[in-house]
């Protein structure tokens, strides 16, 4: 199957990402942290409310993802570096532990050393991206 590939407006694209921001989190929930979380538990989170016979840790997780997420968002024109991965993973581990992303620190120095290389923000998210996910399991 072939995909064809089409230039789209950022303006348009980071204001679809918004109103989907509960879908996405979701996802990244469902992938990554709390396994047969529903999109209609998620939404509610990301409404204020917390979904019946959800744990603490399950709230606060997906709870955590939302605020992530809007601050990436609001960072879209920052260079990515050490210090934003940094935010991003203090960002998702608060409240759960102790000292967020300790493990991963030097992954992420090695990842933001080799993205440094990189011409555009975009490829430097998309090269962080996946140790950032991976940071909070």
């Amino acid at each position: 199957m072939e995909y064809e590939y089409r230039l789209v407006d950022r303006d348009l694209a980071v204001d679809g990402v918004k109103r989907l921001l509960p879908d996405v989190v979701w996802k990244i929930a469902n992938t990554e942290l709390v396994e047969g979380i529903g999109l209609p538990e998620v939404q509610m989170i990301c409404g204020g409310k917390a979904a019946e016979g959800m744990t603490v840790k399950e709230v606060i997780t997906v709870h955590n993802l939302k605020r992530a997420m809007q601050f990436m968002l609001a960072n879209l024109d920052r260079p990515v570096d050490l210090d934003l991965v940094k935010e991003y993973n203090r960002i998702i581990f608060e409240s759960l532990c102790d000292k967020p992303g300790c493990q991963l620190l030097e992954k992420l120095r090695k990842c933001c050393n080799w993205q440094k290389r990189l011409t555009t923000h975009k490829a430097r998210l998309l090269s962080v991206w996946p140790y950032c996910q991976r940071a909070v399991v």
